[in-house]
């Protein structure tokens, strides 16, 4: 009995031992299965589990961007986002872009050129560093912030330059007997045809080499490139040994400033026709500057008045810089309307204290001599405007004006 018992004892010990080991078996020899789709994050893309341990991955890697486009070529995870900025510009500039991409996060660039002659500005977009200048022409760089939306760049051109130095030389006379012209040879390389003006030194007078006509300013017409004999002349009142003498040689566009104000302008330092963008509202205004020795159509002072009529386009003025040893300079320019000051009395005198920049009107209560006085300042100088058509100065500190009752004055 107790051998029955004993192999009945073993035979189930057995019989556990074979279960486990088979069922130990069967759980090494599981296979793991895997989804078809690709899982990711914002660095690497696998393979999720779909059996019941979901704790394996599989294929896991780096995302791959070979095409810079944002997007993973594995798993078409969308790394980052790219923006387009359209950029459109000025007639007169160039872009090197006319769309930029902006990665998400990050700046684009993108360049422009110009003349010389202008000053670039955009809008959603600003200048990195100084323009590169070579050879007449700039090149800017600029940057797009970063976007979080398609968006839209313009890009604005100003001329600033109106009067560019060709040439500048030195010279010499020769001796020369009293009341009589030293004359000396230049020969200018014209850059290509166009107009140019030569001067120079005070006291001389410049023209073509084959002509009796010369002037002080001297207007060259260039047919084509090339060189042009030009001669200086210089009258002498006195007998002289040889002396030297300068010159400069300049090309002029014409000039149109806009109808508020600016600044860098560069003008010949000779007399200029400059035409300013009429005002909206016509009246009369203030153009001036805070340069000194200007000459305002052909007055010394800080500016001059204008006036403007329905429909004008542009209104025009000359200015000049005085005393200067320069062929070019800059301008800085301001357009006002003066200030409206309406005064109405029954008193025959008013005293009025004035300003550069003041309108005065004044109605006559009844008629007889009024007495425009201005006790701040003795070298006030009034224009008198009063039908928008003539203007007539008088340098005094005191004006008298007979009017009629009812009559109206601006000054």
């Amino acid at each position: 009995m107790k051998k029955i018992s004993l192999l009945v004892l073993v035979c189930v010990i057995f019989l556990l031992c074979f279960t486990s080991c088979s069922i130990l078996l069967a759980k090494n020899n599981h296979q793991h299965t895997f989804a078809s789709e690709w899982s990711s994050n914002e660095t690497e893309h696998w393979h999720a589990a779909s059996c019941e341990h979901k704790d394996q991955k599989s294929d896991v890697a780096a995302h791959i961007d070979a095409g810079e486009d944002g997007v993973c070529d594995v798993c078409n995870y969308v790394i980052y986002k790219l923006y387009t900025v359209s950029v459109t510009a000025d007639e007169v500039v160039t872009l090197s872009n006319n769309t930029v991409t902006v990665k998400e996060g990050t700046d684009a660039t993108f360049t422009a050129t110009v003349s010389d002659k202008y000053v670039l500005t955009a809008t959603g977009a600003e200048v990195v560093g100084e323009p590169t200048v070579e050879n007449g022409t700039k090149v800017y760089t600029f940057k797009v912030a970063a976007v979080s939306d398609d968006a839209a760049v313009t890009v604005s051109a100003e001329k600033k330059v109106f009067a560019t130095v060709i040439t500048e030389g030195t010279g010499n006379f020769g001796a020369v007997e009293a009341y009589a012209y030293a004359t000396s040879a230049i020969t200018f390389n014209a850059p290509a045809a166009g107009t140019y003006y030569i001067f120079g030194t005070e006291g001389l007078e410049f023209g073509l080499a084959d002509s009796e006509d010369a002037s002080w300013i001297y207007e060259i017409v260039a047919e084509d490139a090339g060189e042009i004999s030009l001669v200086a002349k210089y009258f002498s009142w006195s007998a002289m040994d040889e002396f030297a003498y300068e010159y400069s040689i300049v090309s002029v566009d014409e000039v149109v400033l806009s109808a508020g104000e600016g600044e860098g302008y560069v003008l010949p330092s000779f007399e200029t026709t400059v035409k300013i963008v009429a005002p909206t509202t016509p009246g009369l205004y203030w153009v001036g500057s805070d340069l000194e020795n200007m000459v305002w159509n052909g007055s010394w002072g800080t500016g001059c008045f204008v006036n403007v009529k329905e429909g004008d386009e542009y209104v025009e003025i000359t200015v000049q810089l005085s005393e200067s040893e320069e062929s070019v300079y800059e301008l800085n320019y301001s357009v006002a309307i003066p200030a409206d000051v309406i005064i109405v009395s029954g008193d025959n005198t008013i005293d009025v204290l004035l300003g550069n920049y003041t309108k005065v009107t004044f109605t006559a209560t009844e008629a007889g001599a009024y007495t425009i006085a201005c006790t701040q300042n003795e070298s006030t100088l009034y224009a008198w405007d009063d039908e928008y058509e003539y203007m007539g100065y008088q340098g005094s500190s005191v004006v008298t004006k007979t009017l009629a009752a009812g009559e109206a004055i601006t000054y």
